[in-house]
Formats: C-alpha cells, sequence, structure tokens
C-alpha cells in the first residue's frame, strides 16, 4: 500500500514541476536564474524549519551532514543545468537533463554494486526514447547531430541530479527526513547566495509578477515536492522514482495542449506512449 501511495506522491512531483515551467520562466522576466535559485531555496529552507522544527531541538550537526552533501548536489544540479542552457538549445537541454534517468542505475551499480534486471533497463531505454521523441525539434534535425560545452554541462548537470537521488535513497534508511530535508535546502541555500555575492547580483525586483512565481517555485516546485519525494524513496527504488520523475516531460506536453491550446502531433503522441510502456515495465518486471 505505501509503495503505491509513494508512486501517487511521485507523480503529484511531476505534476507541480510540470507547472514550475511557466513560473520558472515568469521569475526570470524579473529576477537572474541565481537570484531565482537563492530566494528559491531560502524561502524553502525557511518552510522546512517551520515543518520540522520540534525535530530541530533533538538533531544534532552529524545528522545534517547528508543532507547537506544532496543539497551540494542539488545545487550543482541547477548550475550546470543553467549555464549549460547559454549554449544549448532549450529542447537538448531538457532531454540531456533526462539522462540522469541512465544515470541512476549506473551510478548504483558502479558504487553500491546494485544491479538493474534487462526488463527494468529496457524500460529506462523505452522512456529516454520517449523523451527524445517530446524534446528534438524534427524540423532543424541539424541541431541534433551537433555537439558544444553546454551539451557537455548538462550532461554533468543530469549526473548531479542523479547523485541527489542515489544519496537520499541511501541516507534516508539511517537519518530522519527532516535532517535531510533541512541540511539539504539550506546548503543549497546557502552556496546559491555565495554566487549571488560572487557576480553582484544583489539588487532585486519588486514586482508582484515575479515574486508570485517565486512563491510557487519556492512552496510547491521546492519545499512539497522534495518532501514528497524524500518520503516517497523510502518505498520505492531509485530508479523507479528517477523513471517516474521524468514522466515531467510528458505532463509539461500534455499541459500545454490543455491550457495554451498546443497541438499534440504524431511525435509526441509516440512519445508519450513509449514513456508510459517505459515506466510501466520498471514497475511491473521483477528485481
Amino acid at each position: 500500500m505505501k509503495h503505491k501511495l509513494s508512486l501517487l506522491a511521485l507523480l503529484v512531483v511531476t505534476l507541480i514541476w510540470g507547472g514550475g515551467y511557466a513560473m520558472s520562466a515568469l521569475s526570470l522576466d524579473y529576477f537572474t536564474p541565481v537570484q531565482t535559485m537563492a530566494v528559491r531555496f531560502s524561502l524553502a529552507f525557511l518552510g522546512s524549519l517551520l515543518i520540522y522544527r520540534r525535530d530541530l531541538a533533538t538533531m544534532r550537526w552529524q545528522q545534517l551532514k547528508p543532507g547537506m552533501w544532496i543539497g551540494l548536489m542539488v545545487f550543482l544540479g541547477f548550475i550546470f543545468q543553467t549555464v549549460g542552457l547559454q549554449y544549448t538549445t532549450a529542447s537538448k537541454n531538457a532531454f540531456l537533463t533526462t539522462t540522469n534517468i541512465v544515470f541512476v542505475p549506473l551510478l548504483n551499480l558502479l558504487i553500491f554494486k546494485k544491479h538493474l534486471s534487462r526488463q527494468k533497463w529496457l524500460g529506462v531505454l523505452l522512456v529516454l526514447l520517449g523523451i527524445g521523441l517530446l524534446s528534438i525539434d524534427f524540423k532543424d534535425l541539424s541541431q541534433l547531430f551537433t555537439y558544444n560545452i553546454g551539451d557537455g554541462l548538462t550532461l554533468v548537470c543530469a549526473l548531479f541530479f542523479a547523485g541527489q537521488i542515489i544519496l537520499i535513497d541511501h541516507f534516508l534508511h539511517e537519518l530522519s527526513s527532516a535532517s535531510l530535508m533541512v541540511g539539504q535546502l539550506g546548503t543549497a541555500a546557502f552556496l546559491s547566495w555565495l554566487v549571488c555575492l560572487w557576480q553582484g547580483d544583489l539588487s532585486f525586483s519588486s514586482h508582484p509578477t515575479g515574486w508570485a512565481a517565486l512563491l510557487y517555485l519556492s512552496f510547491a516546485s521546492t519545499l512539497i515536492a522534495f518532501a514528497l519525494q524524500t518520503w516517497a524513496q523510502k518505498y520505492s527504488s531509485p530508479t523507479q522514482v528517477a523513471v517516474i520523475l521524468s514522466t515531467e516531460a510528458l505532463v509539461g506536453m500534455i499541459a500545454s495542449s490543455l491550457i495554451l491550446g498546443e497541438p499534440i502531433t504524431s511525435t509526441i503522441f509516440i512519445g508519450g506512449i513509449l514513456i508510459i510502456v517505459g515506466v510501466l515495465r520498471v514497475e511491473l518486471s521483477g528485481n
């Protein structure tokens, strides 16, 4: 039962993150990427202190260290993704970011010697292929076969996001969700502010639309989504988590069609089917 609830929680996370695309675009109209990260993680961190205030009294420094390592993964993932986007196309950036679903089982194999069945590998590759169909612009295939520094930076970003999932799984059964959340969000916020200071990005817009978008990103896309992800990983494997969260791309496409009236092409339809089949393959196959 808890496994099914964890899958539902992860699907809620994908819905929240799917809506986060529009909020991110709005926030970047008024704030720099690093300003967005600094405010986003700071407000989420303050929210975590409020939610887990009863746990703080008994929380020790040693218990925060694993969360700090996870926070470093999150910060580096966002930084490399943002910088990479400046040198590559948005579609390639989105697609390459989702390759973390391949990095997760690879890291598990290399670090913890945890093997993945052939059926689950097939599911992972089907999801990756489906996301490729959603992300790649087949009207301009020349961009697909070119490589630049932005592509490499985005792949590094995917590696760090995979590291976040792996570390949560590794430490979650030893430590409380509270220590992991507080350490994770506090570290990401601190490092974001350091970059803000270094770049001199300390002049913030006061526009209400920008701050409304930041509130969504802070409390929905970060605090609530990270809390649900952390809880769900107690009852799901890292590969299952990565695969389900990768369906964010499909959710975003469906949302764009329903809200913005964007057409669903045959390529998008086939990609969506492959993603669904891949997720089912991972979920229903044996270990």
